[in-house]
């Protein structure tokens, strides 16, 4: 149930609200900063990054939820000075470097944490404020407050299929487009080398894209650096429990601009008779999911999902490499698709991997076929070897 005034429309609410903070909406005042950020740029799209990018970076998030502040924001000069605001103040700076820059560019009003009823035009049904931009190809909304995904292409996390009431010239109600597939996702290349002491040396290097860099990237700005090599072990070893971490390098961590790279080196045992499984600790760790087998409530991928990998096993001197069990190549059902090709070279075997989840949601009693899915998947990746 929600209790509120309800206005006549959308845009008489909007309106309202509008006429409260129009006070604050001086552009004026940032309009030398906003030229100066973008002198020299010539695509639109970019200057929207780099516009926003100095926000995201620059402006420390601090929530106001009491008094007249919780509601009005600061002028954009204001956050600007003190380097740090709220929700709103995050938009109003934004939105002020965008219309100081040329940009067609309105404030909105979200809900983070419910569906907006569109049959019930009030405020008080949004909880967050963030920026909308009319472009060529599309209106893009921005929430600068968000210090890990890359700005200015994806909806906003959590935010995707609900409604936004825009600020502009007529306040309306929106709809936010669905999460973009093409542009999220991970890349892994992985190296396998037997060592010829009864090891193995792996290494994977991983490109984040989109949302699921964003995710890991919040998870990593919070560890110190010297915690992160044992960080990284406690993650491998959630997978492989004799894996022992030797190295990492991540970078952009703290640039959420660029896509997020993680490179981890760890060694694993060989067993006796010359037997391993080729590792895929990135794809198992995104792909598996517990088997539960009384499951109550529907189910999907929050996220878009693309995962592709490439593992190069490398074949020892004088020595050669055999299946020591055959794995199928492929499987598409209603939870998506997945196919694995194996080539043999002159030094080394090569195993590609792509999957492809499905973008549907999914009853509480289809979860155990699809965990069956995924673990197949998983499964293939873990192509077990002999070293002969």
């Amino acid at each position: 149930m929600q209790l509120g005034t309800v206005s006549e429309s959308w845009t008489d609410a909007g309106t309202e609200y509008l006429g409260k903070i129009q006070d604050k909406l001086d552009t004026s005042k940032v309009a030398d900063r906003a030229q100066r950020l973008i002198e020299g740029v010539d695509s639109e799209a970019r200057k929207i990054e780099i516009l926003s990018a100095y926000v995201q970076d620059e402006i420390h998030y601090e929530a106001i939820e009491f008094g007249r502040r919780a509601y009005i924001p600061k002028t954009a000069r204001e956050t600007m000075r003190d380097r740090y605001g709220d929700c709103k103040d995050h938009a109003v700076l934004l939105y002020s470097l965008l219309e100081s820059a040329g940009f067609d560019a309105s404030l909105a009003l979200v809900n983070l944490s419910q569906q907006v009823v569109p049959g019930l035009p009030n405020t008080d049904q949004f909880d967050h404020m963030i920026v909308s931009v009319n472009m060529e190809q599309g209106r893009v909304f921005i929430d600068s407050t968000d210090k890990d995904l890359r700005l200015g292409q994806l909806a906003p996390r959590s935010m995707a299929g609900n409604y936004a009431l825009e600020l502009g010239d007529s306040p309306d109600l929106i709809q936010i487009p669905e999460y973009e597939t093409s542009l999220t996702g991970v890349n892994v290349e992985r190296v396998v080398e037997p060592r010829g002491d009864g090891y193995i040396d792996v290494t994977e290097t991983a490109r984040f894209t989109g949302y699921q860099a964003a995710n890991l990237r919040e998870q990593l700005r919070t560890i110190e650096t010297s915690e992160m090599q044992a960080s990284l072990q406690r993650w491998v070893a959630t997978r492989y429990s004799d894996a022992e971490v030797t190295e990492y390098f991540v970078d952009n961590i703290f640039d959420a601009g660029y896509d997020l790279m993680v490179e981890i080196r760890y060694t694993l045992p060989v067993e006796i008779d010359g037997t391993f499984d080729v590792p895929g600790f990135l794809e198992a760790h995104y792909l598996e999911f517990d088997r539960v087998a009384d499951r109550r409530f529907p189910f999907e991928h929050f996220f878009p999902l693309r995962l592709s990998a490439v593992t190069s096993v490398k074949v020892p001197s004088g020595l050669r490499l055999d299946e020591a069990a055959s794995k199928p190549n492929g499987d598409e059902s209603k939870f998506g698709n997945w196919r694995r090709q194996v080539s043999q070279g002159e030094g080394a075997w090569e195993i590609r991997f792509d999957y492809a989840a499905s973008e549907d949601r999914f009853g509480p009693e289809e979860y155990r076929e699809f965990a069956e899915f995924q673990r197949k998947a998983v499964d293939a990746i873990e192509q077990p070897l002999i070293i002969q």
